[in-house]
Parts: structure tokens; sequence; C-alpha cells
């Protein structure tokens, strides 16, 4: 009995915990900025209408007014969530289970318009041309509510569930 009232307990947290992320914006892309973002171990996404791909070796003209880098085609699964705006578009991932929080939280997405880009390898982007840079980090106070709603059904279950074991037993005790 006692078994499994911890076991619905635990399921019900698992359940109903979701980690949350959040984007901030960038400032200006500029070679400070970036190098910055680069000494955080930032993992660089370009966006550009449904098209996205990896930013390496990115460089800046002296003047800031250039961009430079490698294209590369997105790993299959890895940094891909945000593609979507996490799971369901409600910018929740699963810590425990499919996603790398390292993965996920590491990412600098850069977003220019459609700008038709077909193909992997160099490229210059005018510095200009970029709508908006997102950082994604940890939403700490969406996540912290949801565990704690996960807290609060976990043991509102697990009394419901032992009240009726309680009265299944009280009842079956009062028939001899």
């Amino acid at each position: 009995m006692k078994n499994l009232f911890m076991m619905l307990i635990v399921t019900l947290l698992l359940a109903s915990c979701s980690t949350y992320y959040k984007t901030s914006l960038a400032g200006p892309a500029t070679s400070t900025g970036f190098d910055e973002l680069k000494k955080n171990n930032r993992y660089f996404i370009l966006r550009s209408g449904t098209e996205a791909f990896t930013m390496n070796n990115i460089s800046f003209s002296t003047d800031n007014k250039i961009m430079r880098c490698t294209l590369d085609s997105l790993p299959q699964y890895e940094h891909r969530l945000h593609l979507s705006k996490g799971h369901n578009g409600k910018m929740k991932y699963n810590k425990s289970t499919e996603e790398d929080e390292s993965v996920v939280l590491n990412e600098v997405h850069v977003y220019v318009d459609n700008m038709g880009i077909i193909a992997a390898g160099p490229y210059t982007l005018p510095v200009d041309r970029i709508q908006k840079i997102e950082v994604l980090e940890k939403d700490i106070t969406k996540t912290a509510k949801s565990k704690a709603l996960g807290v609060v059904l976990g043991v509102s279950g697990s009394l419901v569930v032992l009240i009726g074991i309680s009265a299944a037993i009280a009842s079956s005790i009062s028939i001899f």
C-alpha cells in the first residue's frame, strides 16, 4: 500500500513538472557582442524564413557592417527545439528526457529576412539585414511555478487516492 502511494506521488510529480526557457534580445550585432557570446560557448543559428543553419567562424569587418561566417546544416536532432518554439510552441523542454539542458540554453538565434539561403558554406551578411538576435536562457520563474504546481497536484492526487483506499477498507471492515 505504501509503495503504491509513493509510486503515485512520483508519477504525478514527474508528469506535471516542466522546464521552460525564454528568449532575451541581444544588443546590436557587433564583433564585441558576438565575442562575448562566443566566450560563453554559445551555439549560433542563422534563421532565414523556414531555413536554419549553424554559424561557425564568425567574424566582422573592422567597421562592424559586414559579418562573415561559415554556414553548415543544422544537426538532425540537436538545436532544433526552438525552431518550433519548444514543445507544443510553449517554450518548454524536457530536461530529464530528450533534451540536454546545456544544448537548449546555449543557443543564439540570428534572424534575417527571407534571403533564400540554400546552401552551406562561406557566407557574407550585411549587419543591417539582421532583424533580431535571440539568446535562449532558462525561465526560472515559469519553471518554479510548474514545479510548485506539480507538488500541489501530486500531494492532492495522493490524498484523494489515500482517502479512496481508506474508505474502501473502512467499508469492507464494516461488512464483517
